[in-house]
Order: structure tokens, then sequence, then C-alpha cells
């Protein structure tokens, strides 16, 4: 598509994800969308996002249009608003068999439905969790990008997710479709000739190695407008994605792809080949306004698949994880620097002060920071040194195949002090391993983690052993520790602040709803322990 004239989102951009799967025509937006359900801001979003020129909720007697929108919960119905969508016209039609009364909607019904309307079926998909949460469109065809998708991405933090997952796997081992089993989809549909995603269409004119017959897994994780969207393509008898594109919701955040095909390519130019294989290539294009990036697939299950309480190979996921982050920051160390004026300058002087700029302070926090300012002498004469930070190393990035580490998502990565993306990462990690699942657990599990003192349990003493050898991997001075622990978490609850005042949230420098500002509260409460000795 040409480039869409932007205006500021709405907040409903993320409730419109469906439009990365229509076959809609290359060049520009629909001229007529016709949406059934949903709401005004959904309605808002599709306009200022150059979706359709124009957007009718109820069409009259000799209209037409070019596309056709039923979200789940309209009243209209369909066989009444089919006869206004026009030749080549596109219908996206979602169906939840969870309502009274459309239980027995299996998608075979649906689909003879949909043609009984002359109109030829492109795909169907079982959306899950469900609606309106649409985070997955999974294609219903596509057997071994279920059982992919069973292997890789789905997790298994509590005794039901295990069971459903066992019972899932049986499913797809007796070679049963999902559409047996899935309680939401939604089905793409064109009067006329049918056609791939426009987004796939895209990506085979700019000359890469996709092909039209490729299926879409599109997975729109995340809560907020900045989550990006990425649609991992397989082949119709692969059992492994062969590409995945990845793009934002808004040309807002267009240049967090743009950054990240620029790193991925600085980073292939410079490491060594061990390290090199385990980040993906990409390619860049631009489709609607959107800056879109075609990466290649890393092998493998991601960690937030793996961690859990019942994870036998847990302690060895974490060796591994931390073993790579060491290889790689000793690769990619820019600079060494002396830690006490670097801390004073950049934490003491920068991070703190935009955090008490940005949030306010409460008591504990102020006292919190000016121990920070009178300890820098316990930073002693070391140097600290300054390496590229991959800037979101969570559990949902890394993937191991065997013993091989790969990471991916490096669109927040940046110049930065070692450590930070190791503390983050193993927060989150061993939350999960540990089976804290909920805000309150985790907040409770943080506290134990750092600041409770001698660790007491073997999760602990593993990833607090991990740390230690991190640290002298790198020469990091174990004096560091305390500093760099409150510095981690001071970034993350700015940086969350700043991604909402980006989308011009009223609410971005709320303390409420910011998870990082809550680990903050549980160091100021501890800064007498983090700072009145030097870690073993």
């Amino acid at each position: 598509m040409m480039d869409a004239i932007f205006t500021p989102p709405t907040a409903c951009a993320r409730q419109i994800d469906w439009r990365f799967l229509l076959p809609q025509p290359e060049g520009h937006p629909f001229e007529h969308l016709a949406l059934m359900g949903g709401s005004t801001e959904i309605e808002a979003s599709i306009l200022d996002l150059g979706v359709a020129q124009r957007v009718s909720r109820r069409l009259r007697h000799g209209d037409r249009a070019d596309a056709l929108i039923v979200l789940a919960g309209a009243t209209e119905s369909l066989d009444t608003a089919a006869r206004h969508l026009d030749h080549n016209g596109v219908l996206y039609w979602e169906v939840d068999r969870r309502v009274p009364g459309q239980f027995g909607m299996t998608p075979a019904r649906a689909l003879r439905r949909v043609k009984q309307h002359g109109l030829n079926p492109a795909a169907a998909y079982w959306v899950k969790p469900g609606f309106p949460a649409r985070q997955m469109y999974l294609p219903l065809q596509a057997g071994r990008a279920f059982r992919w998708y069973l292997d890789t991405l789905y997790r298994t933090p509590t005794c039901r997710r295990r069971m459903v997952g066992t019972a899932l796997r049986a499913l797809a081992a007796a070679g049963r479709g999902l559409a047996a089993f899935a309680p939401c989809y939604a089905i793409t549909a064109v009067r006329g000739t049918t056609r791939p995603p426009a987004l796939i269409e895209r990506a085979c004119m700019e000359g890469l190695s996709i092909s039209h017959a490729n299926q879409p897994v599109l997975l729109a994780y995340g809560e907020t407008e900045w989550n990006r969207i990425v649609l991992l393509l397989f082949d119709p008898n692969a059992s492994v994605p062969t590409a995945a594109i990845k793009l934002p919701r808004t040309p807002v955040f267009n240049q967090q792809v743009e950054w990240e095909h620029d790193i991925l390519r600085e980073l292939s130019s410079n490491l060594a080949p061990p390290i090199r294989r385990s980040i993906p290539t990409s390619a860049l294009f631009r489709w609607n306004g959107l800056a879109v990036s075609a990466e290649t697939c890393v092998t493998g299950s991601s960690l937030s698949s793996r961690a859990g309480p019942a994870a036998n190979d847990a302690l060895e996921d974490l060796r591994l994880t931390v073993a790579w982050l060491a290889s790689f920051h000793r690769e990619t160390t820019i600079d060494t620097v002396p830690a006490r004026e670097w801390l004073t300058q950049r934490l003491v002087n920068g991070m703190c002060a935009d955090y008490a700029a940005t949030f306010g302070l409460t008591d504990a926090e102020t006292r919190l920071f000016a121990t920070l300012s009178q300890r820098l002498d316990v930073a002693g004469p070391g140097l600290l040194p300054i390496v590229w930070q991959h800037g979101d190393f969570g559990p949902p990035n890394v993937y191991l195949d065997r013993s091989h580490v790969s990471v991916i998502d490096w669109e927040t990565a940046r110049r930065g002090p070692a450590l930070a993306d190791l503390l983050y990462f193993v927060t989150d990690w061993s939350a999960a391993a540990a089976g804290r699942a909920s805000d309150t657990e985790r907040l409770e599990h943080f506290e134990s983690l750092f600041c409770a003192g001698s660790p007491a349990d073997a999760l602990t003493r593993a990833v607090h052993g991990e740390i230690a050898e991190y640290m002298r991997r790198v020469g990091l001075p174990a004096s560091l520790f305390g500093f760099l622990l409150v510095y981690t978490f001071l970034e993350k609850a700015l940086e969350r602040a700043r991604r909402l005042a980006k989308l011009g949230r009223p609410d971005a420098a709320r303390r409420a709803g910011n998870r990082f500002v809550a680990y903050v509260g549980v160091l100021a409460q501890y800064a007498h322990r983090l700072f009145g000795e030097e870690r073993n």
C-alpha cells in the first residue's frame, strides 16, 4: 500500500489487529467499510489508521461496501449484510461458539454459509484466547503450525494449563483439526478471486523468499499500543516457520522496527560466527505507512514455554542463557569506564533525578537516592563495562534448541552497563520457574530474590550463583551490584512512562500499574542491606 497520512492513534489500535489478515487490494485503503458490532472507538481507529476512507455502522438499501467486518457480538445478520458486499469485496467474520445458540456453528458450517453468499473463503483462524482479547490467530487447517505452537510457545505455568496442553497434543497427534475444539474463530473471504493477506502479497513483491501459499500465524501479544505484530509464515507442509514479518500497530513506533533492522545488520557484521548464528537476519520494507521487517526464524522453544514449577531442566536453561549473555557482552563491550564517575553522572544525577521528576518520591525512595549518593565510595576505583544491551532480555525472547541459545526482538537494543539485561531476565524467569504468577506473588518473589539476605532455596541460590559467574566473566566488580540493580529498574520504570507519554496517555506518570515502580519501592525498603555490605 501507499503510505497513508497519519493522525494520532486512538486507544483502540490493538482492537483492529485483524486488519493485518485481510486480503486487501494493494495500493489504497478500502473505500467503504461496513462495521458490524464493535464500538465508536474502533470505528475511529479504522479511519485514523487509514484502513478505510469511510466507515458505516448500518447499511441502508442500495449501499455497497468493499469490506464487511462482522465482529463477535454483532446483532446484525450476516445474511443481510453480505448482500451489500461489492465484487472483490472482503469479508472478516468472527464467531464465538461460547455464546448461547452459537455452539453448533462449527467452522465447517460457517464456511458453507459464506459460500452460500457467493463468497470464496480465503482462510479460517482459531482466535486465542477469544474475543475481545485477540492475541493469536492460528490457521485452522495448519496442523503442523499448531503442533509447533504447542512445542514452542504454549505456556504451562499451572496444572490446568499442563493438562490442557497434554489434551491438545493428543488431539494434534490423532490428526484432529483445530476446528474440533476452537471456541472462537474468524473467517476471511472474498467476493471474487481469493488472495493472501495484503501484507504477505507486499512481502512477495519485495522479492523476499516468501510464497503466496504461506499460512500466517498472527501473534498480537502485549496489552499496549507499542507491542508489535508478528506474522509467522509457514509453508503448507512445513513444521517450523520460514520467516517472521514484524511491524508496529501505528507509525508512531516505526522507529523501533527500523532500529531493530539496523541493529541486527550491525551485529551480523561484527559478531563472530557462533554468536552471529544466534540472532536473526532482517530485511526492511514499508506497507501502509508502516515499517515492516522480514526476519529469519530461530529454532527451538522460548523459555516462557519452558519455565514453570514442573520444568525439569530449568536450572540448565538458566545456565545456558547466562553463558550466552556473558559471551555476547564480552564480545560487544564497547568501552570500560570508571564506575564511580559513571554512576555519579548517569545514575545519581541522571536516572534518579528523572525518576523523581516523573513519579515523585516516597520517603523510602528519597532515602534510597540519598544512600546511593552517599555510598558511591563503595563502588571503589573499579571499571564498568559498557556493552550492547538487548533491552528486553526476557524469557519470551530467548529460545533454546537443545544447548543452542537464540535471541529475538532487538528493537530496544542500546548501549548501556553490563548486568542490566541479566537482572531483568532472572527477575521474570525465576518468578515463572517458582510458579509466581500474580502481581502480588511476583512482587513478593522479587523481594525474596534480591533483598532477603542469604538465599534460602535452591532456585535463588542458583540465580545468585549465575549472577556471580556472569560478573566474573565480564569483569564487573561485585561492589557494583546494588547500584546496577537500582539502575535497572529505574530505567524500566521510566521507559514504560515514556512509551505511554509518546501515545499521549494521561496516566503515563502514574505509579499505579507500573510494576517497575513497585520494584523500586521494594529496593527502597532495603537500601541499608543493598549498600551496607558487599555481596559475597
